[in-house]
């Protein structure tokens, strides 16, 4: 991590915080001296409130990172945060679409906790905007994760049932990918 930071906004849900998957990467934010605030109330699918409420404790906090750490649903958190971050006067609802964004996000990792589809890597976020339910993506390069860390022993410390029902999403967006007429 760059030498500079020196406190980061970890993204995640309550479920993998709950299951102290998070512990792991904690001692290692600890014993580099690096602070951290865990926000842990991102729902399966990040509404425009968890965005928010989010972006506020980032900015309370002076953090300086963000870390999304679970699966897509706290990535994306994490992304919609980052674009709150750079475009303060913008509202999220008026980035839904494809290049909006155009500054560079604050420092953005995204760490792979569960079998999933691939948000670590794109630059897309799925939001739900939480007044109206309208279910929403925002596309821009800048989204992409500065970095992304696909370590394993996370995954194996998830129960069965999670492990078994993420191991479906990620094969049912495989299978989708294969046969789908869509280009993405």
């Amino acid at each position: 991590m760059d030498n500079h930071i020196s406190k980061v906004m970890v993204i995640t849900d309550f479920t993998v915080h709950q299951l102290g998957i998070l512990n792991r990467m904690c001692e290692h934010l600890d014993h580099h001296s690096i602070s951290y605030v865990i926000y842990d109330k991102t729902v399966a699918n990040p509404t425009s409130d968890n965005v928010e409420e989010t972006k506020n404790l980032y900015l309370s906090s002076n953090c300086q990172a963000l870390i999304g750490f679970g699966g897509g649903s706290s990535m994306d958190c994490a992304k919609a945060v980052g674009a709150r971050l750079a475009r303060p006067k913008k509202p999220l609802s008026k980035m839904e679409g494809i290049l909006k964004i155009w500054k560079k996000l604050p420092l953005l990792i995204c760490v792979l906790a569960i079998a999933r589809t691939g948000s670590e890597t794109t630059l897309a976020a799925v939001i739900v905007d939480s007044k109206t339910r309208h279910k929403y993506a925002i596309n821009d390069f800048n989204l992409i994760p500065d970095y992304a860390v696909l370590d394993p022993n996370p995954t194996l410390s998830l129960p069965p049932f999670i492990t078994a029902c993420t191991g479906m999403d990620a094969l049912t967006h495989a299978i989708e990918a294969y046969i789908g007429n869509s280009t993405t």
